[in-house]
């Protein structure tokens, strides 16, 4: 897949005005047919935004300083997110406007600091970032910054595998976040409905073997018996879609089941094989991860090779304001029977949304549903 920094794009002012459209998953489909017969109405249109890898940093050297220029890139960021709805959307992506979102969906590494152990500095750095994350990123649309509410997945550099002061929040975070309609035992895993679309977060990784994990696994805190009860409790053979975020990326441990397999590595290949399996038979229209800092569009069927034809649409975002150029973030709408993803990139500055600096580079039409 060519590397969409190298497409053609069009420098912007404040509010982007202008793209250069590259197609891609323009047939990809959902997964397996729906249990029910019955067709489900179609959902009414509504919107929202995806962003990951945010990485607010706080200085080695002086733990309750932040990293200045991650800081002002994360303050510019949300002055985005902000702004973008009621911005002209370029002709061809359809033109019109930037829906107002019901909510921005974080895919993880909010912070920096949370992998880096449990000394007294690091707890410090920990501390400081958290609570810049939440400045910003705040819950419910009118605690912090951002105008909207937000819903968000752990990352690696949030925590590894370990309750530490990120996760014990997010636990709190889950039991006054807006709309939620269910919550795992761990209380760390949700989901909820925006109409008629099912939405279900599922933390670093989707797993259950939490005891004698090998080096460089993540713990899963009980994901994947959390995403086959909400399907069968939340779902069941409605028919509705099925949009789903994590952390890691699908692709590399989509590996065969085995105890070579198990050895090392962030997530137990067998673990994604029984990810795989949970979602058969359910309409899942979307998948979406963070963790690459890099774009990634492939339709997953269960393999480490993106499929030609079905599979399930997966969609990893490139960092939204880590240190890098390589700095995006996705507006996604229902529309009709679609899921429309458009993405938002910056142009090659290190400094990262400035005014000018970003284009609508990239547009994924997918079915929200496959069959009838």
């Amino acid at each position: 897949m060519k590397n969409p920094s190298d497409l053609p794009t069009s420098a912007v002012p404040d509010l982007p005005r202008r793209s250069f459209l590259r197609a891609g998953l323009a047939a990809a489909a959902g997964s397996a047919l729906a249990r029910s017969s019955a067709a489900p109405a179609t959902p009414a249109g509504f919107s929202f935004f995806v962003v990951s890898d945010t990485h607010f940093t706080a200085l080695e050297t002086a733990p309750e300083t932040l990293d200045p220029e991650v800081l002002a890139v994360n303050g510019r960021l949300i002055e985005l997110l902000n702004r973008l709805p009621g911005s002209a959307l370029p002709d061809s992506m359809g033109g019109g406007k930037v829906a107002e979102p019901r909510g921005v969906l974080h895919l993880g590494d909010m912070i920096d600091s949370g992998d880096k152990g449990d000394g007294a500095l690091s707890v410090r750095r920990q501390e400081t970032e958290w609570k810049a994350y939440k400045e910003h990123f705040g819950l419910s649309g009118r605690d912090g910054k951002l105008r909207f509410p937000v819903y968000e997945v752990h990352g690696n550099h949030d925590s590894v595998s370990r309750t530490n002061g990120v996760i014990a929040d997010l636990m709190e975070r889950n039991k006054k976040r807006p709309g939620i309609g269910s919550v795992s035992e761990s209380g760390l895993h949700y989901s909820w409905d925006w109409e008629g679309v099912h939405f279900i977060a599922l933390g670093i990784v989707v797993g259950h073997n939490d005891r004698d994990l090998p080096k460089g696994r993540y713990k899963a805190y009980d994901s994947l018996q959390f995403l086959k009860k909400d399907l069968a409790t939340q779902v069941g053979d409605s028919g509705r879609p099925v949009i789903i975020l994590h952390h890691i990326d699908l692709l590399r441990y989509s590996k065969p089941c085995g105890p070579d397999s198990e050895r090392n590595g962030e997530w137990s290949a067998c673990d994604v094989a029984a990810y795989h399996e949970a979602l058969r038979g359910y309409q899942i229209a979307a998948v979406f991860h963070g963790h690459l800092h890099a774009l990634r569009t492939d339709r997953w069927d269960g393999t480490a090779k993106s499929a030609k034809e079905g599979g399930i649409p997966v969609f990893g975002s490139r960092a939204s304001a880590a240190h890098g150029v390589n700095r995006g973030l996705f507006h996604c709408s229902v529309e009709g029977a679609e899921l429309v993803i458009r993405e938002l990139t910056c142009l090659k500055k290190e400094e990262g949304w400035l005014p000018g600096d970003a284009a609508w580079t990239n547009e994924w039409k997918v079915p929200l549903r496959r069959g009838a």
